[in-house]
Parts: C-alpha cells; structure tokens; sequence
C-alpha cells in the first residue's frame, strides 16, 4: 500500500481480512475503499470482481492500480466481455446480468459489492445475479468467491428490511439465530408492517412502514456478526468540524399549491410524504419551485466568494438554477442522473481546477462515489430538503470526508410559511433517529 492507513483503517483492514464475509458500514467519508483495498493485501488475494455503481469505476481502477499495481479492466458495455488475465474485473451492477455467464467462470478470491445498498430488493435482477435466486448466495456470484464484503455508507435508506438481502447469504447464521433468516421473518422482527394499496387499489400487500426492536437489531449487527462502523467522530481528530444552517427564504406560492394543501396540516403531510401519490409529489415540486428566486439570490451572494456545491430534488427546481446562474455569469455545471460517466468526471475536472465555481447536482445522482471534491469546496446549499436522510447525508458529505481541511457549512433553504418544507426536514429528522439507533454500537 502506498497510501498511509489511519490507525482505524488497520484495525478495519485485518478484521477484514480475516473475517466471514465481515461488511464495512462505515458512514461516507470515513475511507472504506482504502481500507477494502488494504484488505486485499492483507489476504493476499490476487483476483476479485468489484460490483458498484457507474461513477465508483473509475475510482476502483485508479485505487487498485495506485496501491496494489493490479491489472484492471473496467466493463462498460454488454459487447465487451470479462478479459482473461486482469487481476480485477470492475463491473457496474447495470451490467452484472449481462456479463453472468462469464463472471461465474472467473471464481474471484474477492468479490466486493460498494454501494451495497444497491442490492436491497431480492427481487432486483442484480441481486439475484449476485446473491442467487433466493438471495442465499446458491447460483449467484458470491458462491464463486472466497470472501465478500459489503461496502456502503448508508445501508438503511428507508426501513430495517434494507439490510436483509445484504446479509442473508454473507451472515445467514447471526440471522437464523436472531429468527430472521427469511425477509418475512427479518420484517416480523424488525419493521413495523400494513396491508397497503397500491396504483388506485390495483394490488395490495405487507409493507414496511417504520422499524422496531431496533436496539435487538443493533445487537446482532455488533455484536453476532461484528460489522464495521466507522462514525465521522472516529476520525474527529483528522477533520474539520462541519455546521448546519437554516436558511429562511420567501416562496411565491400559486393558486395550484394552495389548493393542494387545502386541508392538510404538517402531521398529514409527513404521513403522505412516506405513502406517496400524486398530490403530496405535486405539492413538493411545486414547494421547491416556489422559492426559486430568494434561492438563487442565497447561491449568488455564496458563491461570489466560494466554490458551492447546490442541491435539487427535481428537475423543475435544478434546471431554472442553473439557468438563472448562467444568466448572471456564474460559472456553473448542472448534474443529474442523465449525466454520462464522463461528462461527470469533466463536471469534476472543471470544479478542481477552478473553470466553475458551482455544481448543481441532483441529490439522488450526486451522492455515490463523486469523491475528491473535499479539495476544492466546504460549502453545500440545499434548494430542496428530502425525507430520506442517507439521500441528504451522501450528498452533503462529498465535501466532509478525509482530506477535508477546512470548516464546512451546509444550508438548507427553507420556506417556512410552506408546511411541505418544515414537514420534510421534521421526518428526516425522525428517520434518522431511527436508523442511528440500529446503526450505533449498542
């Protein structure tokens, strides 16, 4: 290894190494990729196929090369097939099915799954094409391997029932001693569960709407299966602190979203955000629309001294920023789940050398692998809030993660007088008071 381990990255990298299938939970910014990568020194693997998503390519194969001298291929489309002689094989999960057949054949000593949260619906083609039809790890390529490891920041997105399918075929013992072996028992033992409805009535079934027994939970990710979790408090000493910021901007609020929130008090529009449906997605774009302007005239008078990173959840919001900041010769880039691998790394390139001064990413696109941009950027803005809080922590942490020198500011704009946007942050916030239980050392 060429780069320098901090003192949590050996303890990681050993237990790693020699443990079962042990998955590193670590919160983003805290250098599980490195610690992976001493991992497979450590074990003196020679050969492994690394699963992530399109932007963590590039990323795998520059690390890889760097530390250990391996030979890589990156696999970028389905005509080209898995190479003979390369030390790693770096895939997308897109591309995972496509290439089955060959993958199977490789028999890696390591398979590596980055962004493991990927794979939490069993019924997803990846997953099954990793961890086998029934998610036990039979027929899939983590039977091939001699050891697999999880890596995510964020494996809890929505409820407990995330995990399942990243644990059932790497821990399937901690799991059957906690009764929870199969996803009808993990949800029977850890998710609060109703019989819902779905497209107008269409079909109905169980489905999670909340967690319980998180603290049991807690228990068997520590204490039976060992995982690795790695807080940004860890590694407090090598970090600068980072605050939070409300910012209170006006919003013009149309005929049409008064109507939409005719008889709906913030309690109620917290319980519509979890269920869904039209109304309560029309009220929330046109939430973000409405403060677009008192937005912008935040971002601009940021941005005159700093490089900024801003943060959208819809198009109809992104898209006019970043309008409007071209208009007023801001140099800026726009990034969304449109944006081509490539033109992702340039956007990146142009923000480290200093061509643009903002990105104006889309949370959901932005939050995965988009590493480096520490060096160049301490400050977020939030156009949009959303409940989902690994969503808002991915994204806010591309800039508050090692190698970080300078103190970060993340803000969010908030209309006040729209209870869409107090109802947002308020269940963001009660849903990671959920997570944080199951996910902290018990």
């Amino acid at each position: 290894m060429k780069t320098q381990l901090f003192p949590t990255q050996i303890v990681d990298k050993t237990k790693m190494a020699y443990g079962e299938d042990i998955p590193n939970f670590s919160e983003p910014g805290t250098g599980k990729t490195i610690s992976a990568i001493a991992a497979i020194e450590e074990a003196e693997h020679q050969t492994g196929i690394v699963c992530c998503p399109v932007i963590a390519s590039p990323m795998w194969q520059e690390n890889l090369e760097r530390e250990l001298g391996a030979s890589c291929q990156i696999i970028k489309d389905k005509a080209t097939p898995p190479a003979r002689g390369v030390d790693f094989h770096i895939i997308t999960y897109g591309l995972v099915t496509a290439h089955f057949d060959d993958l199977m054949c490789i028999e890696p000593d390591v398979l590596i799954n980055d962004e493991s949260q990927y794979l939490k619906s069993i019924t997803a083609d990846r997953t099954r094409a990793i961890f086998g039809e029934a998610g036990d790890g039979v027929g899939g390529l983590y039977s091939t391997c001699r050891q697999c490891w999880n890596l995510t920041g964020t494996p809890i997105e929505r409820y407990s029932d995330d995990l399942w399918s990243q644990l059932r075929a790497t821990q399937p013992e901690a799991l059957e001693r906690y009764s929870a072996l199969t996803l009808d028992q993990f949800q029977r033992q850890f998710c609060r569960m109703e019989w819902k409805e779905y497209a107008g009535g269409a079909s109905k079934k169980w489905s999670s709407v909340g967690n319980q027994n998180e603290k049991l939970l807690s228990r068997m990710l520590y204490d039976r299966i060992g995982i690795i979790r790695r807080t940004m408090d860890e590694v407090e000493g090598f970090m600068p602190p980072v605050t939070f910021r409300e910012v209170d901007v006006r919003a013009k609020v149309d005929r049409e979203l008064k109507d939409l929130l005719v008889g709906l008090d913030e309690h109620e529009i917290m319980e519509l955000l979890l269920q869904g449906g039209d109304r309560v997605n029309q009220a929330y774009r046109l939430t973000g629309i409405a403060k677009i302007k008192d937005t912008v005239a935040y971002i601009k008078s940021i941005a005159r001294h700093r490089k900024v990173l801003v943060g959208f959840w819809h198009h109809d919001v992104g898209k006019p920023i970043y309008e409007q900041l071209g208009k007023a010769k801001f140099a800026a880039n726009y990034l969304d789940g449109a944006t081509s691998m490539e033109a992702r790394y340039r956007i990146k390139d142009r923000f480290l050398s200093d061509e643009i001064d903002i990105i104006v990413g889309q949370i959901q696109s932005m939050g995965n692998a988009l590493d480096g941009l520490q060096g160049a950027a301490n400050h977020v803005i939030f156009a949009e809030d959303n409940w989902a809080p690994s969503k808002i922590e991915q994204f806010w942490k591309r800039v508050w993660r090692l190698g970080q020198k300078r103190h970060v500011q993340v803000d969010f704009c908030r209309a006040y007088t729209i209870p869409v946007d107090t109802a947002l942050q308020k269940l963001r916030e009660r849903k990671a008071k959920g997570s944080a239980l199951i996910l902290q050392f018990p």
